[in-house]
Formats: C-alpha cells, sequence, structure tokens
C-alpha cells in the first residue's frame, strides 16, 4: 500500500507505473488525493503508566487528550486498542468520538483503565486516527498484572448458645486474613437466612496481607433448630468462602435472680417451693396425654411473663405471679393447659 502525503493544499494527482515483460507493459495505476492545509494536533501524554493491578479488577481512569492545534476542523477518524495485550485496557468513558469534527484550539479526552487478564507486564497502544497528514498518533500504555490473593477465615464454623424467639445473642466474630500481593475485591458478605445477622469493616477491597473482621448474631425466627450459612464472594484466588452457622430457638428461657438458689429439693408426695424468681416466655397451647407421652394439639400465642416463682411437687408443676397464673392441669379427658387469673380477666382457658 501506498502512503498519500500531499505537499500542498488541493487536488492532487499522481501515478504508479509498472514495468514488466509481457506485451502490455508499462502497466499504470492512476492516483488522486486533496491536500487540505493548516491541520495539526497533538495528543498529552502520550504515555500512561498505571502500575500494579489485582487481575480481575479495573483501575481507575487516566486521561490523554487530543487538541486541535492547526488552522482547521480536525475530524476524528476512529480509534482502537493495537500492540500486544490490547483487552487488558478499556475505554469507560470518553468526550471523544468517530466522526466527531474538533473546531480550532478544541480538545477531548480519551479516559483508559487498566483491567489484566493474566498476571506479570502488560501493554498495549491507544491508536488515533484523524484527517490530518499526521495521524494516527499513539499513545503507549503499559501495567503490571498481580494474582489475586488466598483468604482464610479464623473459623469455618459458629454455634450459638439457645436463644428465645425473637431476641437477639451477643455476636460472634470471624476474621478474614488475605495473603498475597495482590487485593481482595468485589467483596459480597451475605447470610442464607434471617435468623443470622452478618456485619462486617472489610469495605470494598482488603488490601493483601490485611484483615477485616464479620460480626455474626443469632436471631431466631422459630423455636428449635436452626441453621445458616455466611457466603463470602469476592475475587479470591480460592473462591467463594463458607461459614456454616446453627443454634437453637427457645419458647422460654428461665435464668435465676442473683444470689438465688440454682436448685431445690422437693421430697416424693410433697409440696415444696423454689424462691427462683425467672424472666421467662411461657406458649400456650393444648397437648393430650396419652400413655405419659405428650402430644401437641394446637398452639397459640406466645405470653410474657415478667417475673414468675416457680412451684413444684412430683406432677404436676406450677408457675405463679402476681396477677397471672401458669399451670399444667390434667382433667379426667387427658386434656391440659394453661389458665389465666385476674387481673387478666376470669379465670379460664385462654
Amino acid at each position: 500500500m501506498s502512503p498519500y502525503t500531499p505537499t500542498a493544499a488541493g487536488a492532487r494527482t499522481g501515478t504508479i507505473t509498472i514495468t514488466d515483460s509481457v506485451a502490455s507493459s508499462p502497466q499504470k495505476v492512476t492516483l488522486t488525493g486533496n491536500g487540505v492545509t493548516g491541520l495539526a494536533a497533538t495528543v498529552s501524554p502520550t504515555s500512561l503508566s498505571f502500575g500494579n493491578q489485582t487481575q480481575g479488577t479495573t483501575s481507575a481512569a487516566q486521561s490523554a487528550t487530543l487538541t486541535n492545534t492547526g488552522s482547521g476542523t480536525l475530524t476524528i477518524t476512529g480509534f482502537s486498542f493495537a500492540g500486544t495485550n490490547p483487552s487488558d485496557f478499556t475505554l469507560p468513558t470518553t468526550d471523544c468520538n468517530q466522526g466527531q469534527g474538533l473546531a480550532v484550539g478544541a480538545s477531548c479526552a480519551f479516559n483508559i483503565a487498566f483491567a489484566p487478564q493474566a498476571v506479570g507486564n502488560r501493554s498495549a497502544t491507544l491508536q488515533i486516527l484523524d484527517n490530518s497528514a499526521q495521524s494516527p498518533r499513539s499513545v503507549t500504555l503499559t501495567g503490571v498484572g498481580l494474582a489475586p490473593p488466598t483468604v482464610t477465615l479464623s473459623a469455618i464454623s459458629l454455634s450459638f448458645a439457645a436463644q428465645v424467639v425473637g431476641s437477639t445473642s451477643q455476636p460472634q466474630t470471624i476474621t478474614l486474613t488475605t495473603s498475597g500481593s495482590g487485593t481482595l475485591a468485589s467483596i459480597s458478605i451475605s447470610t442464607t437466612t434471617s435468623d443470622f445477622g452478618a456485619s462486617n469493616n472489610c469495605g470494598n477491597s482488603v488490601a493483601g496481607g490485611a484483615t477485616c473482621t464479620i460480626t455474626v448474631t443469632f436471631t431466631p425466627t422459630a423455636a428449635g433448630g436452626r441453621a445458616g450459612t455466611i457466603v463470602i464472594a469476592s475475587n479470591a484466588a480460592n473462591g467463594t468462602q463458607m461459614v456454616s452457622l446453627s443454634g437453637p430457638g427457645t419458647d422460654f428461657s428461665i435464668s435465676p435472680a442473683a444470689g438465688s438458689p440454682n436448685s431445690a429439693t422437693i421430697t416424693a408426695g410433697q409440696s415444696g417451693y423454689s424462691p427462683r424468681t425467672a424472666q421467662c416466655w411461657l406458649k400456650i397451647y393444648n397437648s393430650r396425654i396419652v400413655d405419659n407421652s405428650e402430644t401437641i394439639v394446637d398452639s397459640h400465642a406466645r405470653v410474657a411473663i415478667p417475673s414468675a416463682k416457680w412451684w413444684g411437687d412430683p406432677a404436676p408443676q406450677f408457675a405463679s405471679m402476681a396477677g397471672f397464673k401458669c399451670g399444667l392441669e390434667r382433667s379426667l379427658t387427658g386434656l391440659k393447659d394453661f389458665e389465666s387469673a385476674a387481673p387478666i380477666g376470669t379465670a379460664g382457658k385462654l
């Protein structure tokens, strides 16, 4: 291909003559073009270095500015990345567009980012085409790709003690540690169930060799064994990390008051009194006793009992407090239920 470099303004013509051994020699190719005066431009800077960037992440953008320094309108006819690693560089935004005309003295910027596709030295060139004789113009691009870090966790499972339904446990923590020179990025930390909550101070990224903390709490939504998982997604070389979570939800909890005994002995066949003040929840339910086995018939709302003193003998056992009574009542039909007393209302089944 023959380059076209006009030496003067206006229409320009030329001929390529090819002499060979055939009878029709010489062969001729006619050339035409138009020379335009006053077109000139600069691009600055002519090279950009992005330094170290972890594979799988994207750098902040750097700009190369194209300026029309001539005396006529400069038209951008195209631009692209070329060279050894063109796919490692991107144009997230640019105010230079193909077909755009730059008036005398005007400029536009190419905003370039580095997103290494592999580890090691990476390079490319941004080529800018326009209608001036000096086209194309080039910007050299370099950067170094770093391997993503690996992640280790201080625990891969957490077990919580029994917790009253709807209340929140004391927190437990997990330390996340990165290793390697790359940056941990694209961090997402979540739980798979609403029984467990997780907060963290990891932010959007964690430098290689640094740590952050994940704080976990247990708020059971129902009684019985509860289980869940913390999912930690990122660009880590060892992939997504998971932490198993477990704990039982309970309908009530009893704790002796400070200084009160933790136990009381009741002789068989006699009544006894244990002066233990407690905060508790009782679940109101009906059940049927068959062959000394208890079967739940139906279940109702939980009732808060702010202060209770527990009484007992071999059978049944009672909880008694001012204005409210909960007791195990066995009738001839084999049913048991809880009853309320004044001032809650007239004694009877809830």
